[in-house]
């Protein structure tokens, strides 16, 4: 049983290695019988009609086409080692799209979602088996340039996701500081496309500094290196803040937005564990890409992005033609919360309806339904709550007595311009800083805008 042991802060660790089990311990006891025959069940239906390849700790994904007397569908498939995964495909996204993927988390395990191959758009033309494999593999031609995981040393654990843990570490090359996020074994696609726009963003404002790709010698956990930011619990931190902070790091972090959306990048999970302050060295950035996603406006993505308190509307109400003012509102919340001293400001109880209800009750309905009959959307039934009728409430029916330190005219308008429904009617990053709001530190954030650090240092 020694070498079955591992580090208590080992990535993905457990009592025991992978594999080792008590004397008396059956070896399906850990995962149940039922499972096991299902699993395998898939595994060899899924073995015949696709070619499965594991490298790298990381899935591949590949297709299969079943053609009928009427229909062409493609069935795509996820398969790990421990379980099978077979999610939603990319049949929501025009024929010819490249970037409009549905998230990570939208699987659905151990159940095939097949869907004829024209159910992309209203076209009676089927997409072709190649047009559909180009999709899938857009990233294809990325080479991932890896190092070794060897080269750093692990210490606490800082945060754990459901796709990744993320370790405070030293690279043993140079004795600095630096987070390792060990991605979990996800689809190979995915990983490659936040590493490309980590790569995109290297000399952004603010954006978290991307030092190095790694994996152990083995060719397993895959890992992604970033600089350090010794940021503590946001919640203590902002109890500290005074107006001038507000302002600063909301410049800040629009800043970091602002250059993103030139390069046609949506973060898509905004929210302040997201972003990292320093606050006795002034420094903000702004980590974790794993959700974000290419923009084009000639393609629509899935909508299970982001967390609930900071979602944008139309991101709860499923509507697809999103783009990157989805950002803006979650910069809206953030503020909100901050000015307000309430965080999150719009706090759903249990699911998106209900978070769109508590949204309504401080924007009003009226704005909400005017959105909804711009762009012929629809409510469904579980949105019944939200049919009646809200007035929109002042942001002065906000302020209680201790959040009036960081409240003003000027805020206000600023958050009427980012916590708007209609998506195309927010303020873009670039507006927004230039916002009256701002000037007491616009030129202060400007000629400090946080994007070298000690890895540019030879």
């Amino acid at each position: 049983m020694g070498d079955c042991l591992q580090r208590s802060n080992a990535p993905f660790s457990s009592p025991q290695k992978q594999g080792c089990r008590s004397k008396n311990e059956p070896a399906f006891a850990r995962v149940g019988i039922g499972n096991v025959v299902l699993s395998g069940v898939v595994l060899i239906f899924a073995g015949l009609l696709l070619n499965i390849v594991l490298t790298d700790g990381i899935v591949e994904r590949d297709s299969v086409v079943v053609k009928t007397d009427t229909e062409t569908y493609y069935i795509t498939a996820t398969i790990t080692k421990t379980e099978t995964s077979l999610p939603v495909t990319a049949a929501t996204t025009p024929a010819t799209g490249l970037r409009a993927w549905p998230s990570p988390d939208v699987h659905t395990y151990h159940e095939a979602i097949i869907r004829p191959s024209n159910a992309a758009d209203e076209s009676d033309e089927a997409r072709s088996e190649e047009e559909y494999v180009e999709e899938v593999d857009w990233l294809q031609d990325f080479e991932v340039p890896w190092g070794q995981l060897e080269n750093y040393e692990f210490g606490d654990k800082l945060g754990k996701g459901e796709y990744a843990e993320v370790f405070q570490a030293t690279d043993l090359r140079n004795n600095r500081s630096c987070a390792v996020k060990v991605l979990k074994p996800t689809e190979k696609h995915l990983a490659k496309r936040e590493i490309k726009i980590l790569q995109d963003l290297i000399d952004g404002p603010n954006i978290i500094r991307f030092v190095d790709v790694a994996r152990n010698s083995m060719g397993k956990w895959p890992s992604i290196v970033t600089e350090y930011v010794d940021s503590p619990y946001y919640r203590h931190l902002y109890s500290t803040f005074d107006d001038i902070d507000v302002r600063f790091y909301m410049f800040q972090l629009l800043s970091a937005l602002e250059f993103a959306h030139s390069k046609n990048i949506m973060h898509l999970d905004i929210k302040p564990h997201n972003v990292m302050i320093d606050h006795e060295n002034r420094k903000l950035r702004l980590i974790d890409w794993g959700l974000s996603n290419y923009y084009d406006p000639d393609y629509s993505y899935g909508t299970s992005v982001g967390s609930r308190f900071w979602r944008a509307p139309e991101l709860l109400i499923n509507y697809e033609w999103y783009n990157p003012s989805s950002d803006i509102w979650a910069v809206g919340c953030m503020m909100a919360g901050l000015i307000f001293e309430k965080e999150p400001f719009f706090r759903g109880r249990s699911n998106d309806v209900n978070q769109l209800v508590q949204i309504a009750k401080i924007l009003g309905t009226e704005g909400l339904f005017k959105w909804i009959d711009k762009y012929g959307l629809e409510l469904g039934e579980e949105f019944d709550d939200i049919k009646g009728l809200y007035l929109r409430q002042t942001w002065e029916s906000q302020v209680y007595w201790q959040s009036r330190r960081r409240v003003g005219d000027d805020a206000f308008d600023l958050l009427s311009k980012l916590l708007v429904y209609d998506h195309n009617g927010r303020l873009t990053a670039t507006e927004a800083m230039n916002h009256r709001y701002f000037d007491p530190v616009r030129s202060w954030a400007l000629s400090h805008p946080n994007s070298t650090t000690a890895w540019d240092i030879e």
